[in-house]
Order: structure tokens, then C-alpha cells, then sequence
């Protein structure tokens, strides 16, 4: 839940000036996002270009790289889409 909230505080920081999905929605952590095509890749220098934008995203067990919380838009910019910032999520993925 916390991390929801969380999430949504940085959403609504950032909203206009870095890539992240559009917030439709939050309740109780509950996070409701617009929808985005699939990527099976994301290039490291979105990762740094996210980092270098977000300085709350400054952390070193963070899951940024993961593809699978990224998508494209309509005109195929990356979009973030979500987020883990801990070590043990970031076990969770591979690199």
C-alpha cells in the first residue's frame, strides 16, 4: 500500500516533465494506470535519463531496468509504467 502512495506523490511530482504512464487512478495504494504497449527491451540510457530527471530514483536496488515495467506509446517513447526501489525486488528480476 505504502508504496502505492508513494508512487502516486512521484507521479503527480514528475507528471510533466519525465516519461511516466499516465495516473488514471489511486485508491488505498491501489495504483490504475493508462495502458501501454509491451516492450522486451529497455535501453540503459532511458534508465539514466529517468534517473537523471526523478532524484527520488537515485537509489542502487531499484528494479528501473526491468522491461517489464516499461512500455512505448503511441509515437514509441518509453514510458514508465512502474517501479521497485529495494533490494529484495530487485532480486525478484534478472538483469
Amino acid at each position: 500500500m505504502l508504496q502505492g502512495i508513494n508512487e502516486k506523490i512521484i507521479w503527480k511530482k514528475y507528471k510533466d516533465v519525465a516519461p511516466l504512464a499516465e495516473l488514471k487512478f489511486e485508491f488505498l495504494g491501489i495504483i490504475i494506470q493508462k495502458r501501454y504497449k509491451h516492450v522486451d527491451f529497455i535501453p540503459m540510457e532511458e534508465v539514466d535519463r529517468i534517473k537523471a530527471i526523478i532524484l527520488e530514483f537515485q537509489f542502487e536496488n531499484g528494479d528501473l531496468w526491468n522491461y517489464e515495467n516499461w512500455g512505448v506509446d503511441d509515437q514509441g517513447k518509453y514510458i514508465l509504467l512502474d517501479y521497485g526501489n529495494s533490494e529484495y525486488v530487485a532480486s525478484l528480476y534478472k538483469r
